[in-house]
């Protein structure tokens, strides 16, 4: 007597399916990020060197 499930083909190709699926968005994603930070850069300016005088509260 078999008592395992068996799961029918049509259920084991879609979850393949789906696991591949996500896989490529994964990479995506992936590659994405790498490209993302080839092509952004931050540059940091620095305040000014000069005090700005703060405004004088209203009397």
């Amino acid at each position: 007597m078999n008592s395992e499930p068996r799961v029918s083909k049509n259920v084991g190709r879609l979850m393949v399916g789906i696991v591949i699926g996500f896989a490529l968005v994964a990479l995506y994603a992936n590659i994405q990020k790498l490209r993302r930070a080839k092509i952004e850069s931050v540059t940091f300016t620095p305040a000014s060197q000069t005090a700005t005088p703060s405004p004088a509260p209203a009397r």
